[in-house]
């Protein structure tokens, strides 16, 4: 599969999302191509306060998004860090608009235990190494490694998630 894919798309639907654990929009995109599936595609513009890199990458898509559309932003961006409302209403006449989008596929893979405590599901594994006393689970990168004793795992399954992130929005 190559590294990016272009797939000419519609946006169909922006929420926003504004509550105190998170502050952004989500973009729902459908393609407009068979070969692309039928599968919506879906990406998420963090606008959260203060500045950060997961904002800053949420204004760049936003701001991608408003020049793809023609539409102005009329002021700076960075007024809409913390207002999802107003990114929203700045970005609702862009719905319904043909796009490119630029798309690069994802994986992970995914440790899930059932336990008699709930259900643990952890994301970017790099590896599980199981004995008779239990799970080591070692995460991707700096992410914290955790332990599972096989006495308290009453089910596990080990999956592989695929997506595909939206990395750069063009006009069609």
């Amino acid at each position: 599969m190559p590294a990016t894919l272009r797939i000419p798309a519609t946006l169909t639907a922006a929420r926003a999302a504004q509550n105190e654990a998170q502050c952004g929009l989500a973009l729902t995109f459908a393609p407009q191509l068979a070969r692309h599936g039928h599968d919506a595609l879906h990406d998420y513009l963090d606008l959260a306060a203060p500045l950060s890199l997961e904002s800053a990458r949420g204004l760049a898509q936003l701001t991608r998004l408003l020049r793809a559309t023609r539409l102005a932003a009329r002021g700076p961006v960075e007024r809409w860090l913390g207002d999802a409302a107003g990114a929203h209403a700045a970005i609702a006449p862009a719905i319904g608009k043909r796009l490119v989008l630029s798309v690069a596929p994802r994986s992970c893979v995914r440790f899930t235990a059932w336990t008699d405590s709930g259900v643990h599901a952890l994301d970017f594994v790099a590896d599980v190494l199981a004995d008779a006393a239990g799970f080591a689970v070692r995460r991707v990168g700096f992410l914290p490694a955790t332990y599972f004793s096989r006495d308290e795992v009453l089910r596990h399954e080990t999956s592989t998630q695929q997506w595909l992130e939206v990395i750069d929005i063009a006009p069609r």
